[in-house]
């Protein structure tokens, strides 16, 4: 049976094992000796990681509306955020 992960594989297998950690941050882990089992890899930036950059991702703000849309104070408002 062959192996086929290579070196770059194996810094974004550590890189999701540790929650998704900045490759900074995983370099510092490695030079200390700081988690068992870690490689001492370069860690590189050469590639987006999906996950992380959806996590960095921010909601856009919504449009306000100018029309009051209640008849009482305090009346609960339902809005649809998702949908059209």
């Amino acid at each position: 049976m062959n192996c086929l992960l290579t070196r770059n594989d194996e810094s974004w297998l550590w890189h999701r094992r540790l929650a998704h950690i900045h490759m900074h941050h995983l370099n510092t882990l490695a030079s200390k000796d700081l988690v068992i089992g870690l490689l001492k890899l370069k860690f590189e930036r050469d590639k987006l990681c999906e996950a992380s950059q959806k996590g960095k991702q921010t909601k856009s703000s919504f449009k306000p509306l100018n029309v009051v849309s209640t008849s009482r104070p305090l009346e609960l408002l339902h809005m649809n955020l998702f949908g059209p």
